[in-house]
């Protein structure tokens, strides 16, 4: 639930993440293989501001309930405080359409504080290499295909610390980040380099390591795109999209989810991609339980 995130992302402190976390020298042992050691640990949270969780969610009215879970792309400032004042969403998404300006002057940040019931949760798609809605604002990243040919995964926790914590300042809570599909398919394909690899131990060590980073900074990381594009028969942004059958995912794609959705707080991205002995003709994302 949407209302789950924003309490969780929206109503700590603000006050930015300690940027003295050590650097992690030895050898990074495997996650695909089970629990990696703790990272280094991250300034334990003030108080949440805005009550009991629970007491919040149980004094919501059902149609905020429902507003409350969903996340809206929004053009700007304007946009976001209109969202946020008329409909109470639970959040809102900065695209590649977006007014940037809203990110630079404090605005949308006070726009998300002020928001109620609860705080907006603030998300972006910035992935880095080709996918990098803030690449003009925070810098460019390799592709992640690029960070597992060329870094460690303590290095790949670093850099996506760095990059989270220049987007948490600027008010950015949940990144639809690291993406975790499994391919060798060329770089420009669907997914190709967003993809860490195609093995699966090595893209639940790099997908793990980013999303660790990002949580140190204070955001919320996103799996996607479960149960797993990379192996999929087209793209999902232009028509459906079949992925092999389950017992394939399984064995392969699903991988990585059975470590990092374990290592909280975490989200996944529900993909549009039907599976055969599993969804039928409907994609996963519109799949009832």
């Amino acid at each position: 639930m949407l209302a789950a995130a924003a309490l969780l992302v929206g109503c700590t402190s603000s006050a930015e993440p300690d940027p003295a976390v050590p650097s992690v020298t030895h050898a990074t042992p495997s996650m695909a293989a089970g629990p990696a050691p703790a990272p280094p640990a991250a300034p334990a949270p003030a108080a949440p501001a805005c009550g009991d969780p629970a007491a919040v969610v149980a004094a919501m009215s059902t149609r905020d309930k429902l507003a409350q879970r969903l996340m809206v792309g929004v053009t700007g400032a304007a946009d976001a405080r209109s969202v946020s004042e008329n409909h109470r969403v639970g959040g809102v998404m900065v695209g590649s359409w977006s007014d940037l300006s809203m990110l630079t002057d404090g605005s949308l940040a006070g726009i998300a504080t002020d928001a109620t019931p609860l705080p907006l949760a603030v998300s972006v798609d910035e992935e880095g290499g080709r996918v990098s809605r803030l690449a003009g604002l925070i810098g460019a990243q390799p592709s992640p295909r690029q960070l597992a040919a060329t870094s460690t995964p303590e290095q790949v926790r670093q850099i996506a610390f760095e990059r989270g914590r220049k987007m948490r300042d600027m008010g950015i809570t949940i990144d639809f980040a690291p993406v975790v599909d499994i391919t060798d398919a060329p770089d420009g394909s669907v997914i190709g380099d967003r993809s860490f690899g195609a093995d699966p131990a090595q893209v639940t060590d790099y997908a793990g390591a980013y999303a660790a980073g990002l949580r140190q900074a204070g955001l919320l990381p996103v799996l996607k795109h479960f149960p797993g594009h990379g192996n999929g028969d087209g793209d999902t942004h232009t028509g459906g999209v079949v992925t092999p059958p389950l017992a394939d995912l399984q064995a392969h794609d699903l991988i990585p989810y059975r470590t990092l959705t374990t290592q909280a707080p975490v989200g996944v991205m529900v993909g549009h991609l039907e599976v055969p002995g599993l969804t039928g003709s409907e994609p996963a994302s519109l799949s009832p339980p």
